[in-house]
């Protein structure tokens, strides 16, 4: 093999030379190509995470905000400690909707039905305390007045 690479003429080896050169380097680019798209794809995914936990934190910060606002009513029975309650209620749906947006792509899904599961179970509890916060005002009001007389 050596001796038929001595035996070819300079033109010839410097044409081997360069196409060699040139396949390495044609090798290397492809090797660069895939790993910044890879980190690019990596990098994306690290923006979602960011976004998904951007999300959460408002869900708990909303919550929160209900649980202040609950704990005051009760606590009172005055209805502007609600306010935390309200503001949080018109807008913790969406982001607890956005939030299982995000998460979809999850293959193990088990997320997006733990959090609707316990989405639906605050519901529920969302509604019986209402219906609390009615007898709680009755039976305040029955002790107004039966102090008033």
């Amino acid at each position: 093999m050596i001796s038929t690479f001595n035996d070819l003429r300079f033109r010839s080896k410097l044409v081997l030379g360069f196409g060699l050169l040139l396949v390495l380097f044609l090798a290397l680019l492809t090797l660069v190509y895939t790993n910044v798209n890879a980190m690019i794809e990596s990098s994306k995914w690290v923006n979602h995470t960011y976004e998904v936990i951007r999300v959460a934190k408002g869900v708990q910060a909303d919550m929160i905000d209900m649980e202040t606002g609950q704990r005051g009513f009760m606590v009172t029975g005055e209805d502007e400690y609600l306010e935390p309650y309200k503001n949080s209620i018109s807008v913790i749906a969406s982001h607890v909707a956005k939030g299982q947006e995000l998460t979809s792509d999850n293959p193990c899904g088990c997320l997006k039905r733990k959090n609707g599961a316990r989405f639906v179970t605050w519901k529920r509890l969302m509604r019986k305390m209402h219906f609390i916060r009615s007898i709680g005002r009755a039976v305040l009001g029955m002790i107004k007045m039966t102090f008033m007389l």
